[in-house]
C-alpha cells in the first residue's frame, strides 16, 4: 500500500545505459585523439620483450665499429677499402652486398675508378642506397635527393635508406618501397629480402628479434681477411656504421637506440620471417563489447562491487592476453587501449550506481517533491479517467475534472456528495458509510447514477492509500457505455448472420440443444426445418450479388412472418435457412407450417426494378423420432431437404431409406459391383429433336439399375456410390460399349443417330479416359463425330487449366463436346472462349418455367445468344409443352429434349419410335408448331 508521506523512489540522473554509452564514447575519443598512444605503445613494446627471440643468421652485418675506426684512421676512408671489402666478401661466397654508406660525392683520384671496377666485377650483386632529406636554405626548406655517383649507378642496385619515425620520434614502421624521382625503389630491407608485390606497403618492424643476436663482422677484420669465410658463404651482407661516433644512432622500441644498419637488418628479419606486423584498430572490438555491456550489463549491476572489480580486471587481462596471442601467432598488432579504457570506465560507473539511494533521495528530495506534485496534478487534471479519493466514511476528499464530467456534477458539488449517491452498490443500506467489504482492491464493474436518475456502466479500479494516520480509497472511474455497446454488438455478430440479421448456425444449435432439453423435460416433440432456395445460384450469377443479397434479406423477413414468437429462423449460409419449431404436438402441425411457408413464397419478390419468383425446398426432421442429438437432427433435415429438391416435392420429411448413411445405402456399393456382371444395369435413350426440321437428330443415353430387392434405383442414387467406390470407370466403359453397339445396330437398320453420353466428373479426371473413348469408338464402329460427351459446368470451373487439358485430350479423339446443365455453374465468357466446345445444354429448370417466369426466359434467351455468338449449338432440356417449343423456336434454340417428344426408351422401343413417331424417320409429319414472337 503506497503512502502520501513517502516519495517515489528517486530515479538516477543518468540511466546505466546512458552512462555505458558515455563510457564507450569516451573510450573511442581517447583512441581517436591519440591520448592513449603512449600506453598503447608501451604495451606493444612489452609484448616485444615478452616474445624476444634470436634473429635468423642468413644476414651478416659488416660493422664500421670503433675497432675499424681505430685501425683504419679517420673517416671517410679511401674508397679502395670498399672495393677490397667487396672482393673479400664475394670471394668468400656472399650472395648480395648492400652498403648503407653515402657515395654521392667524388673521393681521391683513382679510388672511384677502383670502386667502380669492383662494382662492375660484382655483376649486380651490390646495392647502394639513396635517401631524401629536407635541408634549410635561404629560401626556406628544400627536399634534397642524395644518390651514388653517376659512374657507379649502372653497375649497382639502388635502394632507399630513408626511415620514417612516428610522432614521438621513434622508428616503428618501415615501407617496402619508397618514391624516388617519380618511381618506386625498394628499401634496403626489401631489396635484400627479395620482397615482391605481395608484401604490404608498410609494416611494423618486429622488435622481438634481438639485434645483438645477429652475426656481426668488423669492417677492419673483413678488410684484412681476418674472418671465417663460412660465416658469409651464401649469406646476404649489409655494410654500415655501428659506432656511436658515426652519428647513425636512431631511437627504436625495446632497444633504446640502435644504428640504422640494425634497423634495416631487423626490417629484413621481419620480411623474411613472415613477421610484417600490421596494426589493427581496436574500435570494432570496443563497439562489440559496448553492445554486449548495454545488453547484459544490468546482470553485472546485481553483483557486489568486489565482483565487479574482479570481473573488470579479468576482462582487461583477457583483452591483453588475446592481443599478445594474436601478435605472437599472426603478424598483427591489435589496438587494445580503447577496449581497456572502456572496461576501466565501467568499473567506476558500477560504483556510482551502488551509491546509497537514500542519500540521493535526501539530496534531491525538495526538487523531486515539487516536480512530482506538479506532474501528478497535471496527470490528474488531464487524464480521461475520473479519479476519486474517498474517505472511509464515504465522503469525497478529491475529484478530478474527468470525474465531474462522467457523473455530470460540478466539481464543488461533487466533493460534497457521498459516494453512495453516485454508485449506490458501494454502500450499505443506510447509505451513510462506505461498505468496505464490497469495495475490494482491484477492477470491478458497477452501475453509476447521474443527478437526473439515468444510470450507466462504469469500471472502477480501486486501491488503498494511507496519508499519515488516515486511510483513503483511490478509485479510477471509467465510463464503459461505449465498450458495453461494442461488446453487445460483437456478441450479436458472433451469433447472428451479418446480412439478414437472423440467428446463425451457432445460435441455432445452442437454441436447439435447449429446446431438446425442454422437450425431454415436458415430454413434447419438436421439429427442425431446413430450407434451400431454388435457382438462387443462377439468380446470383445472372443478376449479381447485390440482387442476391437483397433477395436473401427479403426471404428472411418472409420466413418470419407466418411463425410464432417462440420459433427460430436462422440462416446457415449461402441460400440455406433453418427453422426451429419447439413444442410442436404432431407431424400435421409441422406440415401446416411448411404449407404456410410454401404459400408465402408464391408471391413474387419485388427487388428494386425486378420481380422474381423463387421457390423453396424444405426438409423436415422431428425430435425424437428421427434423431436425439442436435447435429444428427440437422443432418436428417438436410437429407430430407435434398430429397425434396431432387424430386421437386416442395417439402419432404426425413426418410431413413433416402439417407446415404443408412444400412441400405451402405450395402448398395457391394451390390452395384455385382450388378455390372449380373446384367442388372440397362440403358435407355431419350430423343433429341432438331427444332428447325422437327425431326430427331440424336439421342442421349441414360443408365438404369433394376435391383432384385429394391426395384428400380435411379441414377442419382447409385451413381454417387459408383463414384465413391471407384466403380464409375467400369460402368462408364460398359455404357459406352453397349450404347455404341446398339447405335451401330440402329444404323444398320437405317437409323443414323448422334449419341450423347454424360460423363461423371470422377471419370473425367482419369488420364486414361481419351484412350478408353478411342478404343470404344474403334470397337463400336461409330463415327467419332456422332459421339457427344456431356460435361457438367461445375467440373470445368474446378481447376480450369487442368480441365482444359483434359477436354483438349478428348477433343483430339474426334468427339464432340457439350456443357451439360449450363447456367448452374460459374463459367466466365473468357474461359468459354478457350474451350473446344460444340454445344451448350440449358438446364431443364430454366426451360420448364420460362413461360411463367420472366427471369428464366431471360436466362434462356441470354444462353442462346451467347452460344450462337461463340459458334455453338444449343440444346434445351425439359421440353414438355408446345409452348416450350414455340418459345425455343422463337429464341433460335437448335435442339430440344423432353417428354413432349418422348420419355427415355430401351433400344428396341426406340427403333419403333424412330419408325412410327412424327418426330422420327417415319412418313407422318410432325405436328406443326408455330413460333411465337420473342
Amino acid at each position: 500500500m503506497q503512502t502520501l508521506s513517502e516519495p517515489r523512489q528517486t530515479r538516477s540522473l543518468l540511466s546505466w545505459r546512458a552512462l555505458h554509452v558515455l563510457a564507450l564514447v569516451a573510450a573511442i575519443a581517447i583512441s581517436v585523439t591519440g591520448w592513449s598512444d603512449f600506453v598503447e605503445r608501451e604495451l606493444i613494446d612489452l609484448r616485444f620483450k615478452l616474445f624476444a627471440q634470436p634473429a635468423d643468421r642468413d644476414l651478416v652485418v659488416v660493422a664500421i665499429d670503433p675497432q675499424s675506426l681505430r685501425e683504419l684512421d679517420v673517416w671517410p676512408w679511401p674508397r679502395r677499402y670498399h672495393a677490397e671489402i667487396i672482393e673479400q666478401l664475394l670471394a668468400a661466397g656472399a650472395e648480395q652486398i648492400a652498403f648503407d654508406i653515402d657515395f654521392s660525392s667524388s673521393s681521391a683520384p683513382g679510388d672511384d675508378e677502383i670502386l667502380e671496377e669492383a662494382f662492375r666485377s660484382a655483376s649486380g650483386r651490390v646495392t647502394l642506397t639513396v635517401h631524401k632529406q629536407l635541408v634549410r636554405t635561404g629560401d626556406g626548406v628544400e627536399l634534397v635527393h642524395t644518390e651514388p655517383l653517376a659512374s657507379f649507378r649502372p653497375y649497382v642496385n639502388l635502394a632507399s635508406a630513408n626511415v620514417y619515425p612516428d610522432d614521438d620520434g621513434v622508428i616503428r614502421q618501415m615501407p617496402t618501397s619508397d618514391t624516388w624521382r617519380g618511381e618506386r625503389l625498394p628499401t634496403i630491407s626489401a631489396s635484400l629480402a627479395g620482397a615482391d608485390s605481395s608484401a604490404p606497403p608498410w609494416f611494423y618492424i618486429d622488435y622481438a628479434f634481438d639485434p645483438l643476436s645477429m652475426p656481426v663482422l668488423s669492417y677492419s677484420d673483413v678488410l684484412a681477411g681476418r674472418f671465417d669465410a663460412e660465416r658469409v658463404r651464401g649469406k646476404r651482407i649489409i655494410v654500415g656504421a655501428t659506432a656511436i661516433e658515426m652519428g647513425d644512432q636512431l631511437p627504436v622500441p625495446v632497444h633504446g637506440s640502435i644504428s640504422g644498419v640494425f634497423i634495416h637488418s631487423l626490417a629484413y628479419q621481419s620480411l623474411t620471417q613472415g613477421r610484417t606486423l600490421q596494426f589493427v584498430s581496436g574500435l570494432p572490438l570496443t563497439l562489440a563489447i559496448g553492445v554486449i555491456a548495454l545488453r547484459f550489463g544490468q546482470h553485472l549491476a546485481r553483483r557486489s562491487w568486489a565482483f565487479t572489480a574482479l570481473f573488470t580486471a579479468a576482462a582487461v587481462f583477457l583483452v591483453i592476453a588475446a592481443a599478445s596471442v594474436l601478435q605472437l601467432a599472426a603478424p598483427l598488432i591489435p589496438e587494445v587501449m580503447p577496449t581497456i579504457a572502456f572496461l576501466a570506465l565501467l568499473f567506476p560507473i558500477e560504483l556510482i550506481k551502488r551509491i546509497d539511494q537514500q542519500a540521493v533521495r535526501i539530496l534531491f528530495q525538495g526538487l523531486q517533491l515539487r516536480r512530482t506534485s506538479a506532474m501528478m496534478q497535471t496527470i490528474v487534471d488531464n487524464t480521461f479517467d475520473g479519479i476519486l479519493i474517498i474517505r472511509r466514511d464515504g465522503s469525497m476528499e478529491m475529484a478530478n475534472p474527468a470525474a465531474t464530467a462522467i457523473f455530470g456534477v460540478p466539481g464543488h458539488e461533487l466533493t460534497n456528495l457521498r459516494v453512495g449517491r453516485l454508485i449506490p452498490d458501494l454502500v450499505g443500506q443506510d447509505r451513510s458509510h462506505l461498505d468496505i467489504p464490497e469495495l475490494q482492491v482491484g477492477v470491478h464493474e458497477f452501475r453509476a447514477r447521474r443527478p437526473d436518475g439515468t444510470t450507466f456502466p462504469v469500471e472502477l479500479a480501486t486501491s488503498e492509500m494511507r496519508a499519515g494516520e488516515e486511510q483513503f480509497w483511490v478509485v479510477l472511474v471509467r465510463d464503459i457505455t461505449k465498450r458495453k455497446a461494442y461488446e453487445a454488438q460483437i456478441r450479436h455478430q458472433a451469433l447472428h448472420d451479418g446480412l439478414t440479421g437472423l440467428p446463425n448456425r451457432t445460435l441455432l444449435m445452442d437454441r436447439l440443444r435447449l429446446a431438446m432439453d425442454a422437450a425431454v423435460r415436458d415430454g413434447k416433440p419438436l421439429s427442425l426445418l431446413l430450407l434451400d432456395l431454388n435457382r438462387f445460384k443462377t439468380i446470383n450469377d445472372t443478376l449479381g450479388h447485390d440482387v442476391g443479397d437483397e433477395l436473401l434479406c427479403e426471404v428472411g423477413k418472409r420466413l418470419c412472418a407466418p411463425l410464432r414468437r417462440a420459433d427460430t429462423v436462422a440462416r446457415l449460409g449461402s441460400n440455406e435457412f433453418a427453422i426451429l419449431l419447439p413444442a410442436v404436438m404432431d407431424m400435421p402441425g409441422t406440415l401446416a407450417v411448411c404449407n404456410r411457408i410454401q404459400e408465402s413464397f408464391k408471391a413474387p419478390f419485388q427487388l428494386s426494378d425486378l420481380s422474381l419468383e423463387v421457390g423453396v425446398s424444405i426438409g423436415v426432421a422431428l425430435f425424437p423420432d428421427h434423431a436425439t442429438e442436435p447435429a444428427r437432427l440437422l443432418q436428417c433435415a438436410d437429407v430430407a431437404m435434398f430429397m425434396a429438391k431432387r424430386r421437386q416435392l416442395g417439402s419432404a420429411v426425413y426418410d431413413a431409406q433416402q439417407d446415404a448413411n443408412t444400412i441400405r445405402n451402405l450395402t448398395l456399393t457391394g451390390e452395384l459391383r455385382r450388378a455390372i456382371h449380373n446384367g442388372q444395369l440397362s440403358l435407355v435413350y431419350q430423343p433429341k429433336i432438331d427444332l428447325k426440321t422437327q425431326r430427331v437428330r440424336g439421342v442421349e443415353v441414360l443408365s438404369r439399375w433394376r435391383h432384385p430387392t429394391h426395384g428400380s434405383i435411379p441414377p442419382d442414387e447409385f451413381i454417387p456410390h459408383a463414384e465413391v467406390s471407384g466403380l464409375i470407370g467400369p460402368i462408364t466403359e460398359w455404357v459406352l460399349a453397349t450404347a455404341m453397339r446398339e447405335m451401330s445396330a440402329l444404323q444398320q437398320a437405317g437409323f443414323a443417330l448422334d449419341l450423347a453420353v454424360n460423363f461423371s466428373p470422377r471419370v473425367l479426371q482419369d488420364d486414361a479416359l481419351p484412350q478408353m473413348v478411342a478404343d470404344s469408338i474403334r470397337t463400336g464402329r461409330l463415327d467419332a463425330r456422332r459421339l457427344t460427351l456431356e460435361i457438367t459446368e461445375s467440373f470445368l470451373m474446378d481447376d480450369p487449366e487442368d480441365r482444359l487439358r483434359i477436354i483438349n485430350g478428348l477433343r483430339d479423339v474426334g468427339v464432340r463436346l457439350s456443357i451439360d446443365d449450363f447456367g448452374t455453374g460459374y463459367s466466365s465468357l473468357s474461359y468459354l472462349k478457350r474451350l473446344p466446345l460444340d454445344e451448350l445444354k440449358i438446364d431443364k429448370g430454366f426451360v420448364m418455367n420460362m413461360h411463367e417466369d420472366q427471369g428464366d426466359a431471360t436466362i434462356v434467351r441470354s444462353t442462346v445468344d451467347l452460344a450462337h455468338n461463340l459458334g455453338l449449338k444449343v440444346v434445351a432440356e425439359g421440353v414438355e409443352t408446345r409452348e416450350h417449343v414455340q418459345m425455343l423456336q422463337a429464341l433460335g434454340c437448335d435442339i430440344g429434349q423432353g417428354y413432349l417428344f418422348s420419355r427415355p426408351l430401351p433400344a428396341d422401343q426406340l427403333q419403333c419410335w424412330l419408325r412410327d413417331s412424327p418426330w422420327g424417320f417415319g412418313r407422318a409429319a410432325a405436328p406443326a408448331v408455330e413460333a411465337v414472337p420473342s
